[in-house]
């Protein structure tokens, strides 16, 4: 049975046949929701909650967000990665990026292969499976993932997650010490 980690701010919560009973079966579990459909869908906010506010001065604030409508009413797209990365020299030449690359001397060629910086920039880049387009008012346009569920950004703390009947879990950090966090439901167009 496959086993993954949700992280959330400093806490590993791990998610398996364990904690089933507290979490939900995992995606690979008997009973557990079939992957969403590949292709468009339509989506709204039905709740929004955040921490925001300025940390320096010390005015943070707790509690429900009202969106805008072009942030509450969205549009996605899940697709299968068919870039040309997955597969193709570029990935299979990659490189973990070093204390001091070779490339930034003087004189020194550029070599082939992508330079990474980190596992999530390589798998980010070269390895995920799936693509999910959100609408430009949602802060990431593209988001990745190995299965149909679950997709996270490149960069920023930003997880979209899809569960039975298409309903959603959208979380994400501005990168500012805020904190984002919506619910709602997604309908195949």
């Amino acid at each position: 049975m496959r086993r993954c980690l949700l992280v959330l701010g400093l806490f590993v919560v791990p998610m398996s046949a364990v904690n089933a009973d507290r979490y939900g079966p995992s995606f690979d579990s008997p009973g557990a929701s079939p992957p969403p459909e590949l292709g468009a869908y339509a989506c709204i906010v039905h709740r929004a909650v955040g921490i925001q506010g300025d940390g320096k001065k010390g005015e943070r604030f707790a509690g429900p967000i009202k969106l805008l409508d072009e942030q509450a009413k969205f549009t996605l797209t899940l697709k299968k990665r068919d870039d040309g990365l997955i597969g193709s020299s570029y990935c299979a030449e990659a490189k973990p990026h070093g204390p001091e690359p070779d490339f930034y001397k003087p004189g020194k060629p550029v070599e082939s292969g992508f330079r990474y910086y980190s596992d999530l920039d390589y798998w980010f880049t070269c390895k995920a499976t799936y693509e999910m387009q959100l609408s430009p008012s949602k802060m990431a346009s593209a988001l990745r993932g190995d299965d149909r569920h679950m997709f996270i950004g490149y960069g920023h703390w930003h997880m979209f997650r899809l569960f039975g009947g298409q309903s959603f879990l959208h979380t994400y950090d501005d990168s500012a010490g805020n904190w984002y966090m919506e619910e709602g439901q997604c309908q195949k167009m």
